[in-house]
Order: structure tokens, then sequence, then C-alpha cells
């Protein structure tokens, strides 16, 4: 039987290597810290051989954040996705809970069918799991949504997690979806813009040089055109 790949989403701190350990039996890849502790996307089996579950950064991470997001593209394509786990640190305020999905679900809502939400630390709310399925249902149209508290078993998860896998999708993020799933409100997106840009317009000069390369030239003129055209990109990029 071929493994469920499923992928892990959410903020910094909501529980996703926590999660991992309890499903998987690893120990030790998951942190208190405020910062972001897993720096990359990593690849774990389930006990059980049946679940091929994948954490990723914390994509608000407030250090990397750049690096942190080509992580969790390279996890979404990685393998085909049965599932995209979004994990979700329960909130007193139960709509506080829902705007936490929101914010998540309107980013991929394209990747939505195979989206579940996972909400963690359900131990120190005084809403029920009844309430937040409704409201996620009612408000995002969400209905794929499993629970899970310090005291919840890793078998129970594993079954939850499974039991909300569908057909497997290859998703190929591409960096054209990269920027629309994800957004970096800094410098470094204008950056990355600006050198596609750059690139793009640099490939299509050399393409246009390339066609004007077979246009009767001999070869010693073109020869004599590769050097020039050697010289001036080489001016342009300095």
């Amino acid at each position: 039987m071929a493994l469920a790949t499923v992928v892990l989403l959410g903020d910094v701190g909501m529980g996703k290597s926590t999660l991992i350990e309890k499903v998987t039996g690893v120990r030790g890849i998951s942190s208190d810290a405020n910062q972001s502790f897993t720096r990359s996307a990593g690849a774990f089996v389930s006990r059980c051989g049946r679940l091929q579950i994948i954490d990723t950064p914390g994509s608000n991470a407030m250090k990397d954040k750049l690096e942190h997001n080509v992580w969790i593209a390279y996890a979404l394509n990685f393998a085909p996705v049965s599932s995209i786990l979004l994990i979700v640190k329960a909130d007193v305020r139960i709509d506080n809970t829902v705007n936490n999905v929101r914010t998540y679900a309107e980013r991929f809502v394209d990747l939505l069918d195979l989206v579940c939400v996972c909400v963690t630390h359900m131990d120190v709310v005084s809403w029920s799991a009844q309430e937040l399925e409704h409201d996620l249902r009612d408000e995002l149209g969400i209905d794929f949504v499993i629970f899970s508290g310090k005291s919840t078993a890793g078998d129970g998860l594993l079954a939850d997690i499974l039991g909300h896998c569908r057909k497997p999708q290859d998703l190929k993020i591409d960096s054209d979806k990269f920027l629309k799933l994800f957004k970096i409100n800094d410098s470094k997106l204008k950056i990355m813009k600006h050198v596609n840009e750059e690139v793009n317009a640099f490939r299509d000069i050399s393409q246009q040089f390339s066609k004007l390369m077979h246009n009767g030239f001999n070869a010693k003129e073109r020869v004599d055109l590769v050097f020039e055209f050697q010289a001036y990109m080489t001016n342009q990029i300095t």
C-alpha cells in the first residue's frame, strides 16, 4: 500500500512538531521556544507505515521568512499530497481561532479541497469541538476538522489524519504559485520580482541573439558577434 503524504502548515508555535512526535514516536523535534524551531521541511513515517507526514517551518517566522516559505513549497512538491493539515492553536476566544484558520484558508483557497484543520491545545479552552466545527463549516465551508490536546493519544490522531486523506494530488508549486500562496511583505519580495523581471528580459535578449546568429553570417562573423554579445551582456549585468 502506498504511503499517504500529509503536509503540515501553520504559524510558529502551533504544535506541528509535537503532533509529529505523537504520531510517529520520534522524539526531540519540538521546542517551547518563541521562535521557529523547525528550520526546514522534514519527512517522517508513522509507526504503522501508512502515513508520510512532512513537518515544515512556521510560515510567519520572524527570521528567515523567505527561506522557510521556500521549504514549505518544497514540502508541497515533495510527493503527491493526500492532505494539507493546517495546524491551529485553540484560542480562548473561538472567533480568534476561526480567524486564524481563515488567514490560511483564504491564502490556500485553490487547495482547499485538500485542507484539513487540526486544532491543538483543546484542553485549555471552554468552547467545544462541535461549536468550532459549526463555525468553520458556516463561515469558511471547511468540513474536515480534528482536535488534539495533551491527553490525545498518537494512535487516535493517526486514525483521524488517515481518515481525512483524499486522492493524492501532484501540486507542482512553481514560482508563480509560490508568490500567490506566500505573502512575503518585506524587501525580499521586491528583490525576487526584480530578479525575475531581469532574468526574463535577459532570456528574451539571448533568444533574439540566437535567432540572429542563423541569419547568413559566416563562421568568423559569428565568433565576432558572440564576443560582442558577451561584452554587451557583461556591461548590462555590472
